[in-house]
């Protein structure tokens, strides 16, 4: 490999510095309100509007579908603010979304918000994602990324153990707390963002000099499709551990609302620590036989997840279903935005195929666990997650672009 091509480290300035420090709190932050409202929502629609399964499910999808919808639609007007503007913005949209549930009566009301919230969510995350990534490559891109993807996971873990201990007491006081984290992290980017609004230049050549102009043209790898593939598989079955497995446990398991908070907690905790290994090693860039090894393992791990009677086999099922889960959501992130000159984009296809798997897993999931069973539910995510090895088993090996 040439001296030309070798990629330089481009945001290793103050404005990288700046990003990381507005950025990686506010993911925090917005992380654990959407862990807190994604397993209070749960309790609140059952409890205070006496939902069903099947509506339930489909609640937790509306902000799902409409996250997808706000990828594809508002893009260019993200691409039109700044990440700090746009990052604002949405905050403020999910915080009044969010604590205008609670003065509403009925439960069609709660939907229409729980929509708006999820276009909100779309102008958070991908701008983000493409702003802390700009002007990385290689090791560089994982040590941010992965920083990027404990701080948000981290809020993971907070998030569910906080709704479970909050509801206990109250079924809306989950729906509070996760409006007031959403206008905490927009307060703190309004205030810490000022001055670091500017996004970096794409990464020059290393000999090329002052002066010297872009690298042209797109290198990113053909392995992001096995990746996403895997990413939308994983994000089926977390779907239904979302919203199905609650419901599960506390029916027919008999556990308590805070014992179900603490599941979700031990598969956020092996989600972040995974998360953690990932961005630190790099054996695994540019790589099938990973991810269909982990996905085949998730896949024989959701088939026999109704076999659990107790909490310590689900905590051990869950445990390692999100270690699994972090591996594909690491594979999807890597290898979808790197070499890529339009990062904002390809950060959004990734946020919308995960948030294609949540709605079918929340949607769905609710309809046939009402209708047909648990585990019907836990095998048909199975088949899912089994198709998705095998693509990547059967995608034809793609070495590391030079340079990356």
């Amino acid at each position: 490999m040439s001296q030309a091509m070798q990629v330089a480290p481009a945001a290793t300035d103050g404005r990288a510095d700046g990003r990381t420090r507005v950025g990686l709190p506010a993911a925090a932050m917005v992380a654990t309100g959407i862990g807190t409202l994604g397993l209070g929502i749960v309790f609140f629609a059952t409890e205070v509007h006496h939902a069903s399964p099947a509506q339930v499910g489909f609640l937790a999808a509306t902000w799902s579908f409409h996250y997808i919808v706000g990828c594809l639609l508002l893009r260019r007007l993200g691409e039109h603010l700044r990440p700090h503007h746009s990052m604002v913005a949405a905050t403020a949209v999910m915080a009044l979304c969010v604590l205008l549930i609670l003065r509403l009566d009925r439960l069609g009301g709660v939907f229409v918000c729980y929509a708006v919230y999820g276009l909100g969510t779309s102008l958070f995350w991908p701008p983000l994602m493409g702003w802390l990534s700009t002007g990385n490559e290689g090791a560089r891109l994982n040590r941010v990324m992965g920083r990027f993807n404990l701080c948000w996971s981290s809020g993971a873990i907070a998030g569910p153990v906080l709704a479970g201990v909050l509801a206990r007491q109250d079924a809306r006081l989950p729906v509070v707390a996760g409006g007031l984290l959403y206008l905490a992290a927009g307060l703190h980017v309004a205030w810490a963002g000022r001055g670091v609004t500017a996004t970096p230049a794409p990464p020059v050549p290393a000999a090329a000099g002052p002066g010297a102009t872009a690298a042209v043209g797109d290198r990113g790898t053909p392995l992001r499709y096995p990746a996403w593939a895997g990413l939308m598989a994983a994000y089926l079955a977390l779907g239904v551990l979302l919203t199905v497995f609650p419901l599960e446990a506390q029916r027919h398991l008999g556990l308590s609302k805070p014992t179900v908070g603490g599941l979700m907690l031990v598969r956020a905790l092996f989600t972040t620590l995974a998360l953690g290994l990932m961005g630190r090693t790099t054996a695994w860039h540019f790589r099938t036989g990973q991810m269909g090894a982990g996905l085949a393992l998730f896949a024989v791990t959701m088939a026999v997840l109704p076999l659990a009677r107790g909490p310590l086999t689900a905590a051990a099922a869950l445990g390692l279903m999100g270690a699994l889960l972090a591996q594909s959501y690491a594979n999807s992130l890597f290898h979808g935005v790197t070499g890529s000159l339009h990062r904002a984009r390809r950060m959004a296809v990734h946020e919308v195929l995960l948030s294609v798997g949540l709605v079918v897993g929340g949607a769905c999931g609710g309809t046939v666990y009402q209708h047909a069973g648990y585990g019907a539910v836990c095998g048909g995510v199975a088949v899912a997650l089994g198709a998705a090895a095998l693509l990547a088993f059967a995608f034809p090996r793609h070495p590391a672009p030079d340079g990356l």
